[in-house]
């Protein structure tokens, strides 16, 4: 098993963020303790070298920081944009954060976190406003974890946290976000403490810290001689406002007071109950110094759990010999359990897929749209549609358009904003003249929704009518939709895996099939493309 992290250490000046990679590093490892890792740069611009080895991955985890924002297109704190995110797909997140508080989310970088993140495998982020924001794209499969650096604080660790004033103090400022406050801060903390130690989380901390105040002991920018000061004798608080440096504290069994500076703070400070101050609230803190107070953080256990787990028992479902139908595993019978592609015991395996990928484009279902033989994906999917449309070749009662996208018969021109082909071109000797003719029934900035075969039985019912001609790779229909389109406007997908495809070959429905088997996906088993 290959796993590919986008390692937010890397090409970076913040050493949080070595913190927050020994934790995912350690988390994964013990997920994965077979798996070769391969350590991915996050901010720089991902090339052809990081999307090779990101299409040969079976997982890819972007790990901690705050990665996400609003507009992408003006910030952003991930290497994808619009010209490669195309060739990004699958990223799990693994406690990332939203980068600060924000406004509505740009259209722009909606495009690229639906495209680019996992859309089955439920993602770790930090705090509720994290998943809110993506909750507002329609990404629902979020779990609130927190940041990996705290699963470990759990209440037998907190326990051993001293609950009153040590002597000296461990402290961080943070040059990004200088404030007058700041002083007013030093100067407190300088009457309430015997010796101050400042670590230097980024480069210019240090002088800012330095203008702020002088009659400092200075720890060395490395994560290890941090890690020197807090396993030391000394006795020793932590106070400041770098959140991972405090983490980092808890960590060592040090009490900690976080300065809370940003919505990173402030939100995990609601969710997790760290004991955070506000910088503009200096009596608060004067209080909170002297206070006896129980470290009693709120660790969100079953979410964590819960997305660990995932990864366990999609392994277990890929690897078990009984990955569905146990009672019925009889592999070596030359009929199929169903014909009719298991219509006849319930819900087709493949339509699974088929309505998964339009409730995740159903925004794009508006206006004039059309659809072939009923309207029944425009009606349950579509929003603010205008005109229903329904091809047909031959007339039918709800036909509104007799005609024939492989000829352009009666196919109208620059008509439509959405056109729906689930399970159509197959069936389409001139496949190639068919979606010609439907690009061009096409408005400007207009959605063609496609969905096709590619391991499946002979539809009987197509072919003894007008045919069933095709199966498809994902290779072979890029080719062909180059030909009728640019290649930045073609997004496809491949969906199914070994059980998948021989449970569908042998007509079993779509309830006998446990969902983590559904949901992994191996590019060499292609069940349906969209």
């Amino acid at each position: 098993m290959i796993i590919n992290i986008l390692d937010t250490s890397i090409c970076d000046n913040n050493l949080g963020n070595q913190i927050i990679m020994e934790s995912v590093n350690n988390y994964l490892r013990d997920i994965f303790p077979t798996a070769f890792f391969i350590k991915l740069p996050y901010i720089d611009t991902l090339g052809n070298e990081a999307i090779k080895y990101m299409k040969q991955s079976d997982y890819l985890f972007l790990g901690g920081t705050n990665a996400l924002s609003s507009e992408m297109e003006n910030y952003k704190q991930i290497g994808i944009d619009h010209n490669n995110y195309k060739h990004i797909e699958h990223i799990i997140l693994m406690g990332v954060g939203w980068w600060q508080y924000q406004g509505n989310v740009s259209s722009y970088t909606e495009k690229i976190l639906k495209h680019c993140l996992h859309s089955n495998i439920y993602h770790s982020v930090r705090d509720t406003y994290t998943k809110s924001k993506l909750n507002t794209l329609g990404i629902d499969n979020v779990l609130v974890t927190g940041c990996p650096t705290l699963w470990g604080l759990s209440p037998e660790h907190c326990k051993q946290i001293k609950k009153e004033k040590s002597d000296n103090l461990l402290l961080s400022f943070t040059n990004y976000s200088q404030d007058k406050r700041d002083l007013d801060l030093f100067k407190l903390l300088k009457n309430n403490y015997k010796d101050i130690y400042l670590w230097v989380q980024g480069p210019e901390d240090l002088e800012y810290a330095r203008n702020i105040g002088r009659e400092i002991h200075i720890i060395p920018p490395r994560l290890d001689a941090l890690d020197e000061l807090l396993s030391s004798n000394i006795d020793l608080d932590y106070i400041g406002t770098r959140l991972h440096a405090g983490i980092r504290a808890m960590q060592f069994k040090r009490r900690s007071i976080i300065i809370g500076i940003d919505n990173r703070a402030i939100e995990m400070g609601k969710d997790i109950n760290f004991p955070i101050v506000l910088r503009d609230d200096l009596n608060s803190l004067q209080n909170k110094i002297y206070d006896e107070f129980e470290t009693r953080l709120r660790i969100p256990s079953d979410e964590i759990n819960k997305w660990k787990m995932q990864f366990q028992e999609t392994n277990s479902a890929l690897f078990n010999k009984k990955r569905f139908c146990s009672q019925n595993n009889k592999y070596s019978s030359i009929k199929p359990l169903s014909n009719v592609f298991g219509f006849d015991r319930g819900m087709p395996i493949d339509r699974y897929y088929i309505e998964k990928f339009l409730e995740t484009n159903k925004f794009c279902i508006r206006g004039r749209v059309l659809e072939i033989g009923d309207n029944s994906y425009t009606q349950k999917y579509g929003s603010g549609v205008t005109e229903s449309e329904v091809l047909n070749v031959t007339p039918l009662q709800n036909a509104t358009i007799i005609g024939d996208l492989a000829t352009g018969k009666n196919i109208p021109e620059s008509a439509f904003d959405c056109i729906i082909l689930t399970q159509t071109i197959q069936t389409i000797y001139d496949v190639k003249s068919a979606l010609k003719n439907a690009m061009k029934a096409l408005k400007p900035q207009g959605t063609l929704l496609i969905t096709t075969a590619g391991i499946s039985q002979i539809s009987r019912y197509d072919m003894d009518r007008w045919g069933d001609y095709w199966r498809f790779t994902d290779k072979s229909l890029t080719m062909l939709l180059a030909e009728i389109a640019p290649e930045d406007a073609i997004h496809i997908d491949t969906y199914g895996n070994v059980a998948v495809a021989k449970a569908f070959l042998d007509g079993y429905a779509l309830h006998e099939l446990a969902p983590e088997v559904l949901e992994y996906r191996d590019k060499d088993y292609q069940v349906l493309l969209s």
